[in-house]
């Protein structure tokens, strides 16, 4: 799915690892649907987003890490 989004919007895997990198947290985690996982939402500008900000959307859990679900514009709905 997120490969998808990437095309789609005209991204590249290194804007989401930026936002890894650089993004912050601005809401609580919710539950997703595995037992003990958190999904959160992540945003900030990237060097490729003339300006704009993406946001995307990781599931965290101790034993896998992070999971990258999927990536869009933080001002499209």
């Amino acid at each position: 799915h997120a490969r998808e989004r990437l095309r789609e919007r005209g991204l590249l895997v290194g804007d989401a690892l930026h936002v890894l990198k650089h993004g912050f947290v601005y809401e609580n985690g919710e539950a997703a649907t595995r037992p003990g996982c958190f999904k959160y939402k992540m945003e900030c500008t990237t060097p490729n987003s003339a300006g704009r900000i993406v946001r995307i959307i990781v599931i965290h859990s101790a034993a896998n890490g992070v999971k990258l679900v999927t990536l869009m514009w933080a001002d499209e709905k």
